[in-house]
C-alpha cells in the first residue's frame, strides 16, 4: 500500500507537470500573438499597409473567410474572390503560411483589343497605385533568363516596386508573344534589419 504522503508528493508532481505544460502552450501562443501585434502596430505607426481589401497580414484563413462573401477555397493555402478594382475585374488570391496571411495577389481578368489600351490601364493602376500607397516607381522592364525548359522564352516583365517597411507592393505586366498578363503582390517580407 501506497504511503499517503507519497501519493500527495505524485499527484504534486502530476499537476506540476501539466501546468507546465499547458501554461507553456498558452504561453508561446501568447508571445506569437504578440509578435504578430507588433509587426502591425509597427506598420500602422509607420504609415506601412497591413495588407488589403480588409485583409491585414498573420489574419487565419477563417478571419479573411469572415471578411468577404464571395470566398473560395482554391488550395489548402489560397482563398480566392472575384472582384472589382479600380473599376477592372480581378480574382485576388490570399496566400498562407502556417495559416497567417502573408501574400496578397490581384491578377486583373479583363481583355484589351490592343497594345496601347492595356498600357493605358497600367499606367491608371500605376496612378491609383500611387495615390492609395505613395508614388510607384518608374516601371523597369526585365528580361527573362529562360530555365532549360524553355518555359519562359521570349518573356519580359515591366515592373514597378515599391517598399514600405515590411511590406512590398509589386505591379507588373508579363509580355510573351503578343500577349499580356498584369497583377499586383502585395507581401510582408522579413524584418528589416
Amino acid at each position: 500500500m501506497i504511503d499517503t504522503r507519497l501519493k500527495i508528493s505524485l499527484h504534486l508532481v502530476v499537476v506540476i507537470i501539466l501546468s507546465t505544460v499547458i501554461f507553456g502552450c498558452i504561453s508561446k501562443k501568447e508571445i506569437e500573438e504578440k509578435a504578430y501585434d507588433d509587426v502591425i502596430k509597427e506598420l500602422h505607426e509607420n504609415g506601412h499597409p497591413v495588407g488589403m481589401f480588409g485583409a491585414s497580414w498573420y489574419m487565419t484563413q477563417q478571419e479573411v473567410k469572415n471578411l468577404f462573401d464571395n470566398m473560395s477555397q482554391l488550395d489548402s493555402n489560397t482563398l480566392v474572390q472575384d472582384k472589382n478594382l479600380y473599376g477592372r475585374p480581378i480574382q485576388a488570391s490570399y496566400h498562407f503560411t502556417d495559416n497567417r496571411l502573408m501574400i496578397i495577389v490581384v491578377s486583373f481578368r479583363d481583355n484589351f483589343r490592343s497594345l496601347k489600351e492595356f498600357a493605358n490601364a497600367f499606367y491608371k493602376v500605376q496612378h491609383y497605385l500611387s495615390l492609395d500607397y505613395g508614388q510607384m516607381t518608374e516601371p523597369i522592364m526585365h528580361d527573362v533568363i529562360p530555365p532549360t525548359n524553355n518555359k519562359w522564352t521570349d518573356q519580359d516583365f515591366l515592373e514597378s516596386k515599391k517598399i514600405m517597411g515590411r511590406t512590398a507592393l509589386i505591379h507588373m505586366i508579363r509580355i510573351k508573344d503578343n500577349s499580356t498578363g498584369e497583377q499586383i503582390i502585395m507581401y510582408l517580407s522579413k524584418r528589416e534589419n
